[in-house]
């Protein structure tokens, strides 16, 4: 099993919107990355993401492109006690 970990784009100042959802720049980076994983042929079953606004939008970006048909999955942080 691969796991690939991807950091969602850029995004907004929070003092422009405190939920910070992703900038221009950020959708932007993020649609070039997805390209990039869907042209190497990186094969994914399921795309997670925190709920965080901006994770959430990296995460609905790159479903497209790699996992047609199908939707995010929000998960919750992992404790490890």
């Amino acid at each position: 099993m691969n796991i690939y970990l991807v950091q969602h784009g850029k995004p907004v100042p929070k003092e422009e919107n405190p939920d910070k959802p992703l900038s221009n720049q950020g959708k932007e980076d993020v649609e070039r990355v997805a390209s990039f994983l869907m042209k190497a042929g990186i094969k994914v079953d399921n795309i997670f993401h925190s709920g965080k606004t901006r994770a959430m939008q990296t995460a609905e970006i790159m479903i497209p492109k790699l996992i047609p048909g199908k939707e995010p999955v929000k998960k919750r942080a992992c404790s490890f006690r």
